[in-house]
């Protein structure tokens, strides 16, 4: 049994031998395995990087053989005693003799700039302008054409040498794409495709970032009273002697490209002025990283246009900013709490507090005139206050200048009440202005039209609500004062001062209804607007007992520039204050005085003077309203006045 049981436990000593073997022989093989594959794509990536670096070689030794001095950058990595040296086509030259040859081409050479960057142990380089003159020209004759970098020359001599380590041809900017880049301008107004000239180069040091040397090239485009300036942004390198054209820049005032502190952000912003007048338009530039070795660094402008917030009332908000209501756009920024304040979102709230600040300060202003002080108060979004300055200015002298306002607006107050209407649908401040600005340029009629097709303050909102007139009666009593400055303004409705001088037949009368009459407002009373549309100003007429009352219906009259004849439909009077103007026209309001003449059945002619106190005016028939001593009785014909 002993001996049973040792030959059995040999047997399995000897299978897990076996057993470990065959495991350590896996392990073996695996680790081999691994070895391999490691070694393998080791040896892939040795011969990639070997041939990267064969073929930048090549790639550099081909510049070196073609143009010795395009790698010279090189040097900046380079021990002093391994340096590549200058390769020079010509020898060191002085400023002057540089100068001489530049002119001996047929160009000019500018002031040159220094490109210290205030690095002590740098040499210090100058930008040399290149300038053109040119032909047929009587202002700003000579044009920028090319810049140049001079480097002073490593040994040392009696007078300053300099090597031309960089030359940068300019390329003009298209007018065309200069005027189209202003907000409101038609480019295809200014006449064909042609290159403006630039032709003045100054440096961007005030607050300018440390990221390098920044430049302005400049030039001005006069086209009738305006002047437009324009430009392109020019960053210099020192690291590779490199000059890079940033941006390209255009604005209707005289102020240059600006850098200014506006975000939160360590780095200072690149400001374009676009403003013009009250209205503002300011771009706003960021320095941001890109991948160029020559120069890794980019001008990114912050856009309103893609809101960085995804939700309705983020978007609501830009999209007011972007139709020019900045401040309403900051204070709902400011009552709104988001938690996600990114630097994007930051940067977009600050381009908006920047345009709000200029608008309140223009509407916080006291201005002369009341049309300028309206129209800073709109721009602001201060309806409120623009209306209730409207109702007091109908009676001023200066309202047609209001009217002409409103007349002349090229869409930036349009676009504000779209935009506000779009999120305050029941703002009925809004809702005047609006009205009021289709008036002046559209008559009343389309205005009292796009008023009845927005959604009623007073009914619930469906598709087939019902306005009620009363629902804007105090819009048209606005749009009635407005349509009578439209009307005396007109051409048509210029009236010279004169005497009245007017044909037609009268009649006595007994009885008179005073509301069927039109009677000229007193000049030194102030009348409130009216409620309602419909709504009649009260007539007073009054007479001597022994007088009488003569109805005069005018067959013709003197305006004081030529005769009108019945019917009077042609003429152009205002929804409010009729008697006013049609007392003006008849030259009443100089000589209210008329002689009735009737004929006697014994042939002779009586006649009687009257006075006219009251007018009216239907369906192109005048009548006036006279009162007067009675005539003889047993008349034959029929007064005539």
């Amino acid at each position: 049994m002993q001996s049973c049981t040792k030959g059995s436990g040999g047997e399995a000593v000897r299978q897990y031998s076996a057993i470990t073997t065959k495991q350590k022989k896996k392990q073996i093989a695996k680790k081999s395995s691994t070895r391999e594959f490691l070694v393998y794509w080791g040896a892939i990536a040795a011969l990639l990087a070997t041939g990267t670096l064969i073929v930048g070689s090549i790639w550099v030794g081909i510049l070196w053989m073609i143009d010795p001095n395009s790698v010279v950058w090189l040097n900046r990595f380079l021990p002093e005693w391994t340096r590549i040296p200058i390769t020079e086509e010509s020898p060191p030259q002085t400023l002057t003799t540089i100068q001489d040859e530049v002119r001996q081409n047929g160009l000019i050479a500018g002031e040159p700039l220094s490109l210290d960057t205030g690095e002590t142990l740098q040499q210090t380089l100058i930008l040399l302008p290149i300038l053109k003159s040119q032909p047929n020209c009587q202002t700003d004759c000579q044009k920028i054409v090319e810049l140049r970098v001079y480097q002073p020359a490593e040994w040392r001599s009696e007078q300053t040498t300099y090597n031309l380590v960089n030359q940068f041809t300019i390329t003009e900017p298209e007018e065309y794409l200069v005027l189209s880049s202003l907000q409101g301008t038609e480019a295809t107004e200014f006449g064909a495709y042609r290159s403006l000239p630039l032709t003045k180069l100054t440096r961007l040091d005030d607050k300018a970032p440390s990221t390098g040397i920044w430049f302005n090239l400049s030039g001005e485009q006069v086209s009738g009273d305006s002047t437009i300036h324009y430009g392109q942004v020019i960053h210099y390198n020192p690291d590779y002697t490199h000059l890079s054209v940033m941006l390209e820049w255009t604005s209707p005032n005289e102020q240059p490209p600006t850098w200014r502190q506006i975000t939160g952000d360590l780095k200072p912003e690149l400001l374009i002025n676009q403003t013009v007048g009250l209205e503002p338009r300011f771009k706003v530039y960021q320095i941001q990283p890109r991948k160029f070795v020559f120069n890794p660094i980019q001008l990114d402008e912050i856009s309103l246009d893609q809101p960085a917030l995804d939700n309705p009332t983020y978007r609501n908000t830009l999209m007011l900013a972007r139709n020019g209501l900045w401040s309403v756009a900051l204070k709902r920024l400011q009552s709104y709490q988001e938690t996600n304040n990114s630097a994007t979102v930051q940067a977009q709230k600050d381009v908006i507090q920047l345009h709000a600040q200029f608008t309140q300060s223009q509407a916080n202003q006291t201005w002369a005139s009341p049309s300028q002080q309206i129209l800073s108060y709109l721009i602001d979004g201060r309806w409120v206050e623009a209306l209730q300055l409207f109702q007091v200015a109908t009676r001023d002298p200066t309202f047609q200048e209001i009217v002409s306002l409103l007349k002349t607006d090229s869409g930036g107050l349009w676009q504000r009440v779209e935009a506000a209407l779009k999120v305050y649908p029941d703002d009925s401040n809004v809702k005047a202005w609006g009205a009021l600005i289709l008036a002046a340029q559209q008559g009343r009629a389309q205005a009292i039209a796009w008023l009845n097709q927005l959604p009623s303050p007073n009914a619930e909102k469906t598709k087939a609500q019902i306005i009620k007139p009363d629902d804007y009666a105090e819009i048209v009593a606005l749009l009635d004062y407005l349509d009578t400055a439209l009307v005396q303004g007109s051409p048509t409705a210029s009236i010279t001062s004169h005497l009245s001088q007017i044909v037609g037949t009268a009649q006595k009368v007994t009885t008179v209804k005073p509301s069927d009459w039109l009677q000229p407002e007193d000049e030194g009373t102030t009348i409130p607007l009216p409620t309602t549309n419909n709504q009649q100003p009260t007539t007073n007429l009054q007479k001597d007992p022994q007088q009488v009352w003569y109805q005069i219906q005018v067959a013709a009259f003197n305006d004081g520039d030529r005769w009108r004849q019945n019917p009077f439909s042609d003429l152009p009077l205002p929804t409010v204050n009729r008697g006013k103007q049609l007392w003006q026209y008849l030259g009443l309001d100089t000589d209210p005085q008329l002689q009735i003449a009737v004929w006697t059945s014994e042939g002779r002619q009586e006649s009687t003077t009257a006075t006219v106190q009251a007018v009216s005016y239907r369906g192109g028939i005048i009548q006036l309203l006279a009162a007067g001593n009675p005539l003889p009785s047993g008349t034959s014909t029929r007064p005539l006045a």
